[in-house]
């Protein structure tokens, strides 16, 4: 038979899993014992008392440790897979998990998709050569168009 410390770290080392451990182990260690007051009669409305007691235990162990794990995660904007908050790069396609562009403006870094820098505040959105009225792309040094510095 295992000890303790060996059998937790076959199942996990969380306070969840470890909490579910204690409570199984309880569960099996009254399910043992024929005699004392849960034998007596009375033990039909403790056993309850301790059944509920039990589950409130590990449900609120189990939702919070789920809980836990959806927000540590983003989701891959190539492929749709989850990787932890702090991955550069996605697990599954290997493509950064954000994409940015420049602000034309300050040159920090945005989001794409964003509709104004979180830096200077500078509308996002493409923006025309003053030489001849091209739409610019975000992050264009020169008009495509004309070659005119923007």
């Amino acid at each position: 038979m295992m000890d303790k410390r060996t059998s937790m770290g076959v199942i996990g080392d969380s306070m969840a899993t470890y909490t579910q451990f204690q409570a199984a182990e309880a569960m099996r260690d009254a399910a043992k014992n024929p005699g004392g007051i849960a034998g007596a009669g009375v033990g039909l409305g403790a056993g309850l008392g301790i059944g509920n007691m039990y589950a409130n235990a590990l449900g609120s162990a189990l939702s919070g440790d789920a809980t836990a794990k959806k927000e540590d995660k983003n989701t891959c904007p190539s492929c749709g897979a989850q990787a932890k908050k702090t991955a550069k790069f996605c697990p599954e396609c290997g493509k950064p998990m954000s994409v940015s562009v420049k602000c034309p403006k300050c040159s920090a870094d945005v989001k794409a998709g964003a509709k104004f820098c979180p830096e200077c505040g500078t509308p996002m959105g493409s923006k025309k050569c003053a030489k001849c009225g091209t739409e610019l792309k975000a992050g264009a040094k020169f008009c495509p168009e004309c070659g005119t510095k923007c």
